[in-house]
């Protein structure tokens, strides 16, 4: 995919596109560079060109994880993304040059750098060595494509296009911006040319609190909690779940018995559940030790979290002092958690915060929104191409919201800027069943103040009431709900 994205970024870094600003009333011309990659560590790990984190001695994207000596310590190196780039050509040519990949292995390690796309090209090499080798075993006529040692289709690529053997991320450009400032100096031609770097794979993907903080070190942590529990225990934690209030929390309904016995299945929006209440629930359950770990843990979730940053340089000062005093009682408690990633890529937090604002801002969490839409898109599709039909269904729905939203678009027939009428966008305004279609829900985004209200709970069979006859006869075309409230 990036093959494909990664010129057409170039082309709106270099070029740039038409918009219609509305503000303005007129088109703007719009140049931007790539400035953040979001994802999780599996898919860091292939934009960047190194290894994935789980199962990899050189496991952090962001510097270099290792410490020779005691006067290496950590804060180790940072990486350089123009050294990463020319280690994958080094990792490359080696493999032409030698074809073993016991040797580009050990170079890969060695530089912390494993592109996807390259080794793919390099397995080519590697297989037609085994094959021609066990030709010559069994004394058997060689092909000519195999005669030169490496495949033709790769010597024909890099010497058309050399590029597109590495990782078409690398290739990703910055903006250059030429401004006419002749009329502010006494040069009779002066034209400054501001620059936005192009995308740089150590800086330009950042941690990501979902993948790594609350399906990692809380899971981590609530898993191992979960496992310590007796059976009686684990009863009394549902007893105590029942008992939680939450109206204060903003979080939804709880599944007290869901939480304890499918604690092995839980998704983000539950461990975020879990990393409020645990001071209040699960305290009582903990020795001194896995309680100073919880109590680390539950001081550095708000800071995570914070939407509003106020004084960076003592937020982040904050921040730090709550890392490394997590990790402190982490190591200090057990060994078993020193080998996991993700505890080292939360030392790289505050980076990410200093450069992209608040860590809510670059979570990968609101993008679960979608799921929906992809689901939706999947059941509806004839199975030959799922992607093609997910990609057709994104497309659509984004042209419909575009149409039905009143926005401007160019009307190519007519070479001129239109927008629909009131009475295609009346379609969508007034009718809350296309609304839906459409998944749309005005309810939900607008709740109402006032009480009694339909809330997601279901009220138990023990306390359903059969509606009163003259209530029913009042409203005899109104469905009638009971509420726990």
């Amino acid at each position: 995919m990036g093959q494909i994205i990664v010129p057409e970024m170039n082309k709106i870094s270099s070029e740039g596109f038409d918009a219609y600003d509305v503000s303005l009333s007129e088109e703007v011309l719009v140049m931007t560079s790539v400035f953040s990659f979001l994802g999780d560590s599996p898919m860091h790990a292939e934009v960047t060109s190194t290894p994935v984190p789980s199962a990899a001695l050189n496991p952090c994207r962001f510097c270099v994880l290792s410490a020779p000596s005691l006067l290496e310590k950590s804060p180790n190196k940072h990486r350089h993304w123009p050294q990463m780039i020319e280690d994958s050509k080094k990792i490359w040519n080696l493999a032409k040059e030698k074809k073993s990949e016991k040797k580009s292995d050990e170079l890969s390690i060695k530089c912390g750098v494993r592109d996807q796309l390259n080794r793919h090209f390099a397995s080519e090499i590697y297989q037609s060595k085994r094959l021609k080798k066990k030709l010559k075993k069994n004394k058997e006529t060689i092909p000519d494509h195999l005669k030169s040692g490496i495949p033709q289709h790769i010597v024909d690529l890099e010497k058309n296009d050399p590029t597109d053997l590495f990782n078409p991320y690398s290739e990703l450009e910055g903006v250059k911006v030429p401004l006419d400032i002749t009329p502010f100096s006494e040069v009779e031609k002066l034209i400054l040319v501001v620059v936005i770097p192009g995308f740089d794979g150590t800086i330009h993907t950042p941690v990501e609190i979902l993948h790594v903080f609350l399906l990692g070190m809380v899971k981590y942590l609530f898993r191992d909690f979960m496992n310590s529990l007796k059976p009686t225990e684990k009863d009394e934690l549902i007893g105590l779940w029942r008992s939680f209030e939450t109206d204060a929390l903003n979080i939804p309904s709880l599944k007290p018995v869901g939480l304890v016995k499918y604690y092995s299945s839980l998704i983000g929006k539950d461990f975020k559940v879990i990393v409020q209440a645990a001071p209040f629930l699960f305290f009582q359950f903990m020795d001194g030790p896995r309680k100073n770990i919880w109590h680390a843990l539950c001081h550095l979730a708000p800071l995570v979290f914070q939407t509003h940053i106020t004084d960076m340089d003592e937020f982040l000062s904050e921040l730090k002092i709550r890392i490394d005093t997590f990790l402190y009682h982490i190591i200090k408690s057990s060994a078993q958690w020193i080998n996991k990633p993700k505890f080292h890529m939360l030392l790289h937090l505050p980076e990410s915060i200093r450069l992209y604002g608040p860590a809510t801002l670059f979570a990968t969490e609101k993008f679960e929104s979608y799921n929906g839409i992809m689901r939706n898109a999947s059941v509806h599709s004839n199975r030959h191409s799922p992607g093609h039909d997910i990609a057709i269904t994104f497309s659509s729905y984004h042209s419909f919201r575009q149409i039905l939203s009143g926005s401007t678009f160019y009307d190519s027939k007519k070479k001129t800027l239109t927008k629909a009428s009131t009475q295609v966008t009346d379609v969508f305004t007034l009718n809350p069943n296309i609304q839906t279609t459409f998944g749309y829900n005005y309810s939900t985004l607008n709740p109402t103040a006032s009480y009694p209200s339909i809330r997601k709970e279901n009220v138990s069979k023990a306390d359903i009431l059969a509606v009163p006859e003259d209530l029913r006869s009042h409203y005899l075309y109104h469905h009638i709900h009971k509420s726990l409230r």
